[in-house]
């Protein structure tokens, strides 16, 4: 699944398809689903639209941004081997940003939940 976000005003694509959790890994050394499921405990209580504001203190404990902005790294990065335009490093990358863009990473994560398949075939 592809999608186009604005991130800190910046327009970018991000990508979520098989090769995105073995680029998670390669970069991170760490389990996407497992990462995953972590982060779901924190959105689980914000809501229908995630909504920041809703979400219980006990909810945002289970908050931890760097996996948030290691999401939407890897995601941009899988939509970039896509078009064969590479993107620099992590922290180069992440760096770009002005601002932390809570609403925009959270689409990412959005994408990246809408990208797994859970139906029963």
């Amino acid at each position: 699944m592809r999608k186009e976000i604005t991130v800190s005003g910046l327009k970018l694509d991000f990508e979520c398809n098989a090769l995105t959790p073995i680029l998670y890994k390669q970069e991170f050394q760490s389990d996407f689903y497992g990462d995953l499921l972590k982060m779901g405990k924190a959105f689980s209580g914000m809501g229908k639209n995630n909504d920041v504001i809703n979400a219980k203190w006990e909810d945002l404990d289970h908050m931890d941004l760097t996996n948030l902005l290691q999401y939407a790294y890897v995601c941009a990065k899988t939509a970039s081997k896509t078009d064969r335009k590479p993107i620099s490093n992590y922290y180069k990358w992440v760096g770009k940003f002005n601002d932390l863009d809570i609403v925009g990473f959270s689409q990412v994560l959005e994408l990246v939940m809408d990208s797994i398949d859970t139906k029963k075939k």
